[in-house]
């Protein structure tokens, strides 16, 4: 697929509004499950299956972190942006596991970097805890020109009503990509801000001169 956005317009809040700018097919599992491709699933399944379905190596992030920290459990990274870009310059790229808790931030995907939410103290995904993206602007996940498997999983994600007259919101856009599944995710984006009103119209043309009248007539009773 050469090009996809994923996001809200306008107001819209009940479900995805997914644009397909190019030739290509969406099908969902879920209400909140976005797969793009269903002809690459197989791409998905982790080599390592000693780690269940999750990688077996990646950059821990939590919000009681720090940037400069190595990402591990005992010593994670703060912010998702900072981890990416980390877990991105590992050969193969790793993976980033993210703590429960508000983040916020906006942040970009890179490829191969697959980012999962959920995670509790023990660094085990679990139900009943939540990651959450509060991204000051929109969209809040920027996915572009990434052609190889990469998952992003388990997270609320919200962005702003928009201000700017006739801005949208958007939660997350995906452009010129293919093998991205987007899997367990809340999208609860802003509301569209209204448009500006219109200019008055200008003055019209002067109107044609009027027919001549019919010759007038003489009634008696």
């Amino acid at each position: 697929m050469a090009a996809r956005t994923v996001g809200y317009n306008h107001g819209v809040r009940s479900s995805a509004l997914i644009v397909l700018v190019a030739a290509g097919c969406a099908s969902g599992k879920s209400a909140s499950d976005v797969d793009a491709s269903e002809a690459v699933i197989d791409a998905f399944v982790m080599p390592d299956s000693s780690c269940g379905a999750l990688p077996c190596d990646a950059i821990h992030v939590s919000r009681s972190g720090n940037d400069t920290a190595a990402g591990t459990k005992t010593a994670p990274m703060k912010s998702i942006n900072a981890a990416i870009t980390k877990a991105s310059t590992a050969v193969p790229p790793l993976a980033v596991f993210v703590h429960s808790g508000v983040y916020p931030e906006s942040f970009t995907m890179k490829s191969g970097v697959s980012v999962y939410g959920g995670f509790d103290d023990a660094w085990t995904q679990n139900p009943s805890v939540t990651t959450e993206i509060a991204s000051p602007t929109s969209p809040a996940v920027t996915i572009d020109n990434i052609m190889v498997p990469t998952l992003l999983v388990k997270m609320t994600i919200k962005t702003p009503d928009a201000i700017s007259p006739g801005a949208s919101s958007v939660a997350i856009t995906i452009t010129g990509s293919k093998m991205v599944e987007l899997r367990d995710l809340q999208v609860l984006p802003g509301i569209g801000a209204a448009g500006t009103d219109g200019i008055d119209g200008s003055v019209g043309a002067g109107g044609g001169n009027g027919a001549g009248g019919n010759p007038g007539v003489e009634r008696s009773g």
